[in-house]
């Protein structure tokens, strides 16, 4: 794992570098996001792959690696309560699929989503090298500490 991407992952999660976050349609960016993250003089290019149709997940994470993007990040799929064997399923398809980091972004309150739990996370970091983190926009601090006693000590220098 590059350090440097790593670093900048655990600033992003903790709020401490400035990012903007690009999302890919129909393999093209918003052009009114900034479609990576700055950490000093570094650049990263973390994708947005999330869509409405889940195969379409898998095709905007493709065209990212063949972009060249450092890093992919994917919401749960939404607008249907997916039971979490789903959800784990999918991020495993994900993360073996592409050969480049993963990052979970659990968001539960958009669009009906699914809400990581600290399981969840300890059988995604066990099954994929690659899941480097996750960016939490739950608001539910009681169930981001829970992941965090887990996600830690498994990945300490992560």
């Amino acid at each position: 794992m590059d350090a440097t991407l790593t670093r900048t992952m655990r600033e992003l999660v903790l709020g401490r570098t400035v990012a903007a976050l690009g999302t890919l349609h129909a393999g093209e960016p918003f052009v009114s996001m900034v479609p990576y993250a700055l950490h000093g003089a570094d650049h990263h290019l973390l994708i947005h792959v999330s869509a409405l149709a889940v195969e379409d997940t898998y095709e905007l994470a493709r065209h990212a690696q063949d972009q060249g993007a450092d890093a992919i990040i994917a919401i749960t799929p939404y607008f249907w309560k997916y039971p979490l064997e789903s959800i784990y399923n999918h991020f495993v398809k994900l993360g073996t699929t592409f050969d480049m980091p993963l990052i979970a972004y659990n968001s539960p309150d958009y669009l009906d989503g699914v809400e990581f739990s600290a399981d969840l996370t300890r059988r995604l970091l066990e099954k994929l090298p690659n899941f480097i983190g996750m960016k939490d926009a739950s608001f539910n601090s009681e169930r981001f500490f829970e992941i965090l006693r887990v996600a830690l000590p498994m990945r300490p220098s992560s």
